[in-house]
């Protein structure tokens, strides 16, 4: 089969949860299908990246955006986009290059299937003429929805329920048109089939490479050491770590006086944390699993859900032990007291780091049913084949493979 791949940003390098998902999926299509790649350029490392996506796919072009490369443009096209009715992250991709690349596309080439890799990606929807799969990282307009909420009156809160209101139409337009939709979760996939009950959606959910995230020596593991994995450009992460700064980490103090917090991931200089001497950013590392290694406990303290975290299953395939809200691990088959403690208060979440900093047996129960759960449902062979199989159920395919 003949597919036309279009991404908000290039799978490659896979450095955050976004790209993880593209690229793992991508692969395991290729592999299957002759692909042609259509992406968008987030930052300008992705291009070092291209060869290795086209030894991949049968072909690659890159689009670079001006909100992406120049913030003058981006606070430019939002300030326009406050006098129309649609949402600013649509307007965004709304790309004249990118658009005449899909119609060369579809005229010179006999594509079956089109793969949106992200919702805003509907905007081209009308000028697409083959069945259409839509890849919904998230439920979109219900996190930017949680987003609004969270923030106090405003300025910033208007604008973002005005956003999400926009964004709410856009994907319920979006969701009852293209073909079929593959959601990460089935508590996202409810959410769908609120907004379209007629609409087609199945699930493919986030998976791990068991093979690279492997247990470690558990002798280098210090109780007091804690883990968080996640950029603090994606809002939930960043609301994690400041819920975690001002209502959890003095609680886990009082029990253990030396506990530290290691958060890796995309930083944000203008994050001011309470207790920065407990709580390191480090940013990007090299390698994240020489910090999962040595941490107790790996916390995820998500209180905005879509989806799945893909770092709570690359935490899962590493063998740790997990605290996490109930948020947290939405869409992953991880059961309280089975595979991880969940606690969604802070006094509960505090009391159940200290427990597992302090029960080295519980630990390890935990961390190896966290293991199997992980080899057993999300190796991305088995996530691959999930989506695969969506494919083939699509109706009006004429696969000229």
């Amino acid at each position: 089969m003949n597919i036309l791949y279009i991404t908000t940003k290039s799978p490659l390098p896979t450095n955050d949860g976004h790209s993880l998902r593209t690229y793992n999926l991508l692969r395991r299509v290729a592999a299957r299908h002759s692909v042609s790649l259509l992406s968008f350029v987030k930052f300008p490392v992705e291009y070092d990246y291209q060869q290795e996506l086209a030894d991949i796919c049968e072909d690659v072009a890159l689009f670079p955006l001006a909100e992406n490369s120049s913030k003058g443009s981006l606070v430019a096209s939002a300030a326009c986009n406050l006098f129309s009715s649609e949402p600013f992250v649509v307007r965004k991709y709304r790309d004249q290059a990118m658009l005449k690349a899909i119609s060369s596309k579809q005229q010179q080439h006999r594509i079956d299937l089109v793969h949106l890799d992200m919702l805003p990606l509907g905007v081209y929807l009308e000028n697409i003429q083959r069945p259409v799969l839509l890849n919904a990282h998230n439920v979109e307009s219900a996190l930017l929805t949680r987003k609004a909420d969270s923030l106090p009156s405003g300025p910033a809160k208007w604008y973002f329920a005005e956003q999400a209101r926009r964004l709410a139409r856009f994907e319920r337009s979006v969701v009852a048109r293209v073909t079929h939709v593959v959601a990460c979760s089935d508590e996202d996939k409810e959410l769908l089939h609120t907004m379209v009950p007629s609409a087609s959606v199945s699930v493919v959910p986030n998976g791990v490479d068991t093979e690279h995230y492997l247990p470690g020596d558990s002798s280098l593991i210090d109780p007091a050491r804690l883990a968080f994995v996640g950029g603090m450009n994606w809002f939930p992460n960043k609301d994690a770590v400041k819920w975690f700064d001002e209502e959890i980490i003095a609680r886990v103090s009082e029990l253990m006086p030396s506990t530290v917090l290691d958060v890796i991931g995309r930083p944000d200089g203008d994050m001011k944390l309470r207790h920065p001497e407990q709580i390191i950013m480090h940013g990007f590392v090299k390698d994240v699993r020489e910090y999962l290694i040595r941490a107790a406990v790996v916390v995820v303290p998500i209180r905005v859900g879509g989806g799945t975290r893909l770092k709570v299953l690359e935490a899962m395939s590493m063998g740790k032990a997990m605290v996490s809200t109930t948020v947290g691990v939405e869409g992953i088959r991880a059961e309280h007291g089975k595979h991880l403690l969940l606690a969604d208060t802070p006094e509960e979440f505090a009391q159940a780091v200290f427990r597992l900093q302090t029960d080295g047996v519980l630990r390890d129960r935990l961390g190896k049913a966290a293991r199997s759960l992980a080899t057993e449902h999300y190796q991305w062979d088995v996530i691959g084949q999930k989506l695969l199989d969506a494919y083939d159920t699509m109706p009006g395919l004429v696969n000229h493979a």
